[in-house]
């Protein structure tokens, strides 16, 4: 008994760690409690989006997806360069190994610098109405096949009041691995997150992004899944919700950073670096 009572004295429970998981996987009046407590403001003031983003952002309403080319081939090209100096571009094809994900910090002045694009984090929060924030890091991720079963392959939505944001650093069709969607209108908004099989009467679309597209998901709306080819996809991704679900600690460590580097920029995107920053 003493043997035992030491071990359970050496547990410590992370708090944090457990509201992540009652917002995640909680009974929905647990989850609204939640919500109202770490929702984020409503009615901020933000600038009139142009036609190009405002576009994209009536198609995120209609479809689920929306994508945006042309305005960041630049910072593609220059992480595409850094994974080949890294000898991590042709890491599935070369060596036949699992691929990879990694988190990449804000060191990094081409992630920073597309972060801080003031007509991404306008999108984000004119899709919410209210102040959108970052969840977690950046992080390149390489997927393919590889010969494993991933849990990605259901049928799944990530939680919900979230939108992700990849920079294709590959193109992405119906020969890569690719992501499918379902239409908004089979989606139901139960906020179960389990991946498993699921019956649907709509089919999935799979989407076509070229090297360079900026592709905008509403990963917590509308079900989808991964299908995994042999050739990889290569993405940055970055990950944005309305602060219902509460963040770790540890992930905050880049505030000395963000504080001189957000400076000079206006209130909405500020804030949405509040994890990194407190």
């Amino acid at each position: 008994m003493g043997f035992i009572k030491i071990i359970i004295s050496r547990i410590t429970l992370d708090k944090n760690q457990i509201k992540q998981d009652l917002a995640l996987y909680s009974p929905r009046y647990i989850k609204k409690k939640l919500e109202t407590k770490y929702l984020s403001p409503e009615n901020i003031l933000l600038p009139k989006l142009n036609p190009k983003w405002d576009g994209v952002l009536d198609d995120l309403n209609k479809n689920g997806y929306g994508i945006i080319s042309d305005e960041f081939k630049k910072e593609a090209e220059i992480l595409k360069n850094m994974l080949q100096e890294l000898d991590l571009y042709s890491y599935k094809e070369k060596d036949n190994v699992l691929d990879y994900s990694f988190l990449i910090g804000f060191s990094n002045k081409t992630v920073l610098a597309i972060m801080k694009n003031q007509f991404i984090c306008n999108l984000c929060c004119s899709f919410f109405k209210r102040q959108a924030f970052y969840r977690g890091h950046p992080q390149i991720i390489s997927m393919s096949s590889a010969n494993v079963t991933r849990s990605s392959a259901f049928p799944h939505i990530d939680g919900y009041k979230q939108l992700d944001f990849w920079l294709m650093l590959s193109d992405m069709n119906e020969k890569t691995t690719q992501f499918y969607i379902y239409p908004p209108e089979i989606n139901n908004l139960s906020n179960d997150i389990s991946r498993k099989k699921r019956k649907f009467n709509s089919k999935a679309k799979g989407i076509n992004a070229k090297f360079g597209d900026l592709l905008i998901l509403n990963v917590g709306s509308n079900f989808h899944f991964g299908k995994y080819r042999d050739k990889k996809r290569v993405v940055l991704h970055m990950s944005t919700n309305t602060g219902w679900l509460p963040t770790l600690n540890s992930e905050k460590f880049d505030s000395d950073l963000l504080k001189s580097c957000l400076d000079k920029t206006p209130d909405y995107v500020k804030n949405m670096f509040t994890m990194f920053n407190n």
